[in-house]
């Protein structure tokens, strides 16, 4: 579990250094296409699978399973994988509440 934890952690420094390269990136040249994605991404954090993955777990080991499925099956999934990336943001949001 030590791991997991560790792995998450690099996984995001990762993205946080390379979200601060697109930024560094923009700043030399801020006519670059980079800076214009950047300002979108800023607007509209992206929810990756394993950030649900993260709060859904968490729910489950609290005793929260059956809401967990249920969850799932109101976005039209059996598993986490089978919903929609489009989805994302709202199933997030619902599993937070649960």
């Amino acid at each position: 579990m030590a791991q997991m934890k560790r792995l998450e952690t690099v996984i995001s420094n990762l993205r946080m250094l390379a979200d601060s390269l697109e930024e560094l990136c923009g700043a030399v040249n801020p006519t670059d296409e980079v800076s214009v994605k950047k300002t979108e991404k800023v607007s509209s954090p992206t929810i990756s699978i394993e950030d649900i993955r993260k709060v859904l777990a968490e729910k489950s080991r609290v005793g929260k399973t059956e809401q967990v499925r249920e969850l799932l099956q109101k976005y039209g999934a059996n598993k986490l994988s089978a919903v929609e990336e489009k989805r994302y943001s709202s199933l997030l949001e619902d599993a937070k509440g649960l």
